[in-house]
């Protein structure tokens, strides 16, 4: 019986060779399979189970640059558990993630010439802060779409995450966050 135990999410999977060594029945059983949810996206899942002792994780992970999806499992044919079907393709699922592994280039990314040419949609989340001001108040009932009230109370409880945007109007938008003292992060979501 598959069991999902925690102690699997530490597979360290841009290296090595799999099948790996289990952490936790000492086999070379350990297996990884990860999955994109969308070719422009950096989100998808991953599983890493081993095949002897029959412990799994499945996890949201943040997909790496080099990663393309194994083709002969669609998303409709993914489950939580491996025991489904990704446990009966362990022996092409790792070849396939050896050859990715093998293959793939450590090369820093060509910056863009210009903010215009940054093909990055960026995503600023709005750290959970007091708003102490009518200016901060007016500013985040604006950048969150809603009256004041909601506003300050999504910032001040939980932060607030806005729409994904390009570099050119994320530039505007975090200098406005930048004078009114907002607290915020800015990160990449999506190339296109």
């Amino acid at each position: 019986m598959w069991i999902d135990d925690d102690r699997l999410t530490q597979e360290d999977f841009g290296i090595g060779t799999y099948p790996k060594k289990c952490p936790i029945c000492g086999k070379d059983s350990i297996h990884l399979l990860m999955y994109r949810h969308s070719e422009m996206s950096t989100n998808g899942a991953c599983w890493i189970w081993c095949s002897s002792c029959e412990k799994y994780s499945h996890i949201n992970v943040t997909i790496p640059d080099w990663w393309d999806n194994y083709d002969r499992l669609g998303s409709d044919k993914l489950f939580a558990s491996p025991e489904h079907n990704i446990d009966d393709e362990r022996e092409n699922i790792d070849k396939w993630v050896n050859k990715l592994i093998n293959e793939k280039v450590d090369t820093p990314k060509e910056e863009p010439k210009s903010i215009n040419e940054d093909k990055t949609l960026y995503v600023i989340k709005i750290n959970t802060q007091k708003i102490l001001t009518e200016e901060k108040a007016e500013l985040a009932a604006q950048l969150c779409r809603c009256d004041k009230e909601q506003a300050i109370n999504m910032i001040e409880n939980h932060g607030f995450e806005l729409y994904p945007m390009p570099a050119a109007d994320i530039s505007l938008v975090k200098k406005e966050l930048e004078f009114k003292k907002f607290d915020f992060t800015v990160s990449p979501e999506y190339k296109w």
